[in-house]
């Protein structure tokens, strides 16, 4: 009998030989198994981490933080948030938030303040679309929307495009017979236009007509219900 022969019998009796045979068997099949299991754990801890580390970079990017600073000040109360009244002390409240919510609206229609109209982001073309809609009927949104087409040549976005702004300064305000209640308010005002590297020049004087409706103020107040401020009828001309 070979040498060999007489080893192999030796270990299969000592059991060595499958002692052996369970460490190659472990070489050649498991320990890679193992191997690569760990790898992908490892590699699924750092995509898991690096998901995490990215969404907290966004969220610190995105956010507007408030920085708070010292400074030097003779009179403090200068700097402490006021709430000013909407109106005279004579104005009922149903006249003054009209005032205010109409001289808004004007003011929203009438200027152009091109770097922020063609800002890429929600510039304020949008913005001012969006505020527009949400107080116009359905008529006099199409009129505004049709005001502002660059299709239109009278179009601020055609006649200044990114060279003029425009400014309007309040002259005069009444309502109809002295009252809200009647949904109607006349306005004039005087715009003035600046181009960019000129000096400011005033265009004219121009009168607008506004037809509105307001719900009560008092009942608003006391229900909590919407304020639903709705313009039905826009009209600006010059004045001569």
């Amino acid at each position: 009998m070979a040498d060999h022969d007489k080893e192999i019998i030796q270990k299969i009796k000592d059991r060595s030989y499958f002692d052996d045979a369970y460490s190659w068997y472990e070489s050649r099949y498991l320990y890679p198994i193992t191997e690569r299991s760990y790898a992908l754990l490892m590699a699924a801890g750092m995509v898991f981490l690096l998901v995490i580390s990215i969404n907290n970079i966004r969220s610190l990017l995105g956010e507007d933080r408030d920085i708070p600073i010292i400074i030097k000040t003779n009179n403090a109360y200068q700097y402490i948030p006021v709430i000013q009244s909407l109106g005279e002390y004579y104005d009922t409240p149903q006249d003054a938030v009209s005032t205010y919510l109409i001289k808004d609206y004007v003011k929203t229609r009438e200027e152009y303040l091109y770097k922020e109209m063609l800002r890429k982001k929600d510039g304020k073309l949008k913005y001012n679309l969006r505020k527009i809609k949400s107080s116009s009927s359905k008529t006099v949104l199409n009129e505004y929307k049709g005001y502002m087409s660059d299709t239109n040549p009278y179009s601020p976005v055609v006649r200044y495009k990114n060279h003029t702004d425009r400014t309007i300064e309040f002259k005069s305000f009444a309502f109809s017979d002295n009252t809200s209640e009647t949904g109607k308010a006349y306005i004039t005002f005087e715009a003035f236009v600046t181009k960019k590297g000129e000096k400011t020049k005033s265009e004219g004087m121009f009168e607008v007509t506004v037809h509105f409706r307001l719900p009560d103020i008092e009942t608003i107040a006391k229900t909590g219900a919407p304020l639903r401020f709705l313009v039905k009828y826009y009209k600006a001309k010059p004045l001569e």
